[in-house]
């Protein structure tokens, strides 16, 4: 799943998708699902998957999805709460 996906289920079940800025919208988890699936197909080797993220660069990536992630699930929780929750 990715921000895009997120953004979908948010406006189909009518929470918010807003994050915080440090979070850019969900853009990193998109990096991440098309990484894992690659990995878990047999596409790519974890060698090739890493050569190219340094360090910081992935760092950066784990600190935006945490973001990210902690956010919509905050807005869920909050959505939940409120008792808007219908199917």
């Amino acid at each position: 799943m990715d921000g895009l996906k997120i953004r979908d289920f948010a406006t189909k079940y009518g929470f918010s998708s807003n994050t915080h800025r440090n979070a850019n919208n969900g853009v990193k988890l998109h990096q991440v699902k098309t990484q894992r699936n690659s990995l878990a197909h047999g596409n790519t080797s974890f060698a090739e998957c890493g050569r190219n993220y340094t360090i910081g660069d992935l760092r950066d990536i784990k600190k935006q999805v945490i973001i990210y992630l902690r956010n919509i699930l905050k807005n869920i929780t909050k959505f939940l709460a409120t008792n808007k929750f219908e199917l």
